[in-house]
């Protein structure tokens, strides 16, 4: 049986990572013994976490001076690329500063902002041709465009996933088109208008989810941490999953 393809939408950043002996206070100015520049940003973690237990399906690439499409190779040996086509504007970028147990980030999507598929009437462009079993998206790309993508993909029997990062309010519709929806718990609060601090109980998960669902969501996830994982469906299964313990972290790419 050959791997499920995936295609994701989401946005692709160039990190700027300073390394600081600490936090700086306000208004202060220090040196970064060290920087590393390298492509990252959510869309990246996701397609190279999807692509070591899915097939990669590579788009085709078309001239530069063409087309306006630009490739960054991110895949760190993952087959996988990425082309921005359509785009005008500045390159992504996110900025970093990290010390012990801590860490500060700020984005610029810069040209993520601009993207739009091929052919918007189809998201067989998305995996070069083929139809994905499942489209993934997140919100480092217009919301607008990304729920005509995620519409388009329901319309033609594809399963979609959304992770509503950076938490923002959402086309109202949007969730009639979710077959998953996966949240933290920042965002569950921000999105079913609630307090963080009242999720905090298996009831209080429910409840939430029970709004998205409400809503037309099939299936919902709500991240916890180091608690693990509450889910509920539509057909009104729920169920706590426990984090694993004693585990050896070896790569945390795409673990959200």
């Amino acid at each position: 049986m050959a791997p499920a393809i995936i295609a994701v939408v989401a946005g692709l950043n160039m990190d700027l990572i300073f390394t600081v002996n600490r936090m700086l206070n306000v208004g202060e100015s220090i040196d970064a013994p060290s920087l590393f520049v390298h492509p990252g940003g959510k869309g990246a973690n996701i397609a190279i976490a999807t692509s070591r237990g899915c097939r990669p399906k590579p788009i085709p690439k078309e001239r530069e001076e063409e087309s306006g499409v630009a490739s960054i190779d991110f895949s760190g040996g993952n087959n996988i690329q990425v082309f921005m086509n359509g785009a005008v504007g500045d390159d992504g970028a996110r900025a970093r500063a990290s010390a012990l147990f801590s860490l500060r980030l700020i984005a610029y999507q810069g040209i993520n902002m601009n993207w739009k598929p091929r052919d918007p009437g189809s998201v067989d462009c998305l995996a070069a041709g083929s139809t994905p079993e499942l489209v993934i998206a997140h919100l480092g790309i217009q919301q607008e465009k990304i729920f005509r993508v995620l519409e388009t993909a329901r319309g033609d029997g594809v399963d979609t996933l959304l992770s509503p990062s950076p938490p923002e309010p959402l086309i109202s519709n949007m969730y009639a088109h979710l077959t998953h929806l996966i949240l933290n718990q920042t965002e569950t609060a921000m999105l079913s208008d609630r307090c963080v601090e009242e999720l905090n109980t298996v009831a209080a998960w429910g409840n939430a989810a029970q709004y998205f669902i409400h809503r037309g969501v099939e299936n919902v996830v709500i991240t916890l941490g180091d608690r693990g994982a509450f889910y509920a469906t539509h057909r009104g299964q729920t169920g706590l999953v426990d984090a694993e313990k004693g585990v050896n972290v070896v790569d945390v790419t795409g673990a959200g």
